[in-house]
């Protein structure tokens, strides 16, 4: 059965109507209250016949979540750079102690003899990290750790061939610290949760690799490499809500009931 939009319209404005009681005509606020009360009673009514029993309360505590931990916020990046700091300084004495720095300088002279297309949409994302991460130093040292556009490498075949050029050739290292988050990504975002932002942050700051792939100058490391995790765990949970709602919509499409 198809209904037409004019339909649809006039279904939505007769619940409006319905819920506001003795008023058949609502006011502007009375309209969007209703609107957001049968918003919510959407998300937290059961559906008929269900065979669960579900508390409202509990269902929009993590819906609340969401939407905060969703949210780009100086908070969060505060907090990671207060945990940066200690993870930094604890990587930087053991560097000193043994005197073994071999692998930060692997960072540097890693070449890349083969890619694949993972590798390439990787390092393609990192540039566009590294065009945001820009905007927010204006040290022309951090400017130089975090983009690359002298060398490249195979993995960088994909940004060659998009680039008019205006696009960035991320560095070694700031690839090395996207793989390290990509690691986490990956492994939480198999079974999304409404929490999915505090597990990755927790796997990403508790990683053994953090210390030596940081990014930035020794005076902005710590806010840069704050910066860069919270940017990217953000930017691919967009991405995966984007992938999880299309999926949805297709899987609905596919098994709607024809009438």
């Amino acid at each position: 059965m198809h209904f037409s939009a004019n339909f649809v319209l006039q279904m939505f404005f007769g619940m409006i109507r319905q819920s506001c009681g003795g008023s058949d005509h609502p006011t502007p606020s009375q309209f969007l209250y209703s609107y957001r009360l049968l918003s919510a009673n959407s998300v937290t009514k059961l559906p008929r016949r269900a065979s669960v029993v579900g508390d409202p309360v509990t269902m929009l505590q993590p819906l609340k979540s969401v939407s905060h931990t969703t949210t780009v916020s100086k908070a969060s990046v505060h907090m990671i750079e207060q945990h940066l700091d200690n993870v930094l300084q604890q990587g930087q004495s053991s560097v000193d102690a043994t005197g073994d720095n071999s692998s930060v300088l692997s960072l540097i002279d890693h070449e890349y003899y083969s890619s694949d297309p993972e590798n390439c949409i990787l390092h393609y994302v990192s540039g566009y990290v590294a065009h945001k991460l820009r905007k927010f130093t204006s040290c022309t040292d951090c400017v130089t750790i975090l983009v690359d556009n002298e060398h490249t490498t195979p993995d960088d075949k994909l940004i060659v061939l998009k680039t008019r050029g205006g696009l960035q050739v991320p560095s070694a290292s700031l690839t090395r610290l996207l793989e390290v988050l990509e690691r986490c990504v990956q492994q939480h975002s198999a079974k999304p949760h409404t929490n999915l932002y505090a597990e990755m942050l927790n796997e990403a700051l508790s990683s053994d690799d953090l210390s030596s792939t940081a990014v930035g100058c020794p005076l902005h490391r710590t806010t840069l490499t704050a910066r860069c995790i919270h940017f990217y765990i953000v930017t691919r949970l967009y991405f995966l809500r984007k992938a999880i709602n299309r999926n949805r919509k297709n899987y609905q499409n596919k098994h709607k009931p024809v009438l």
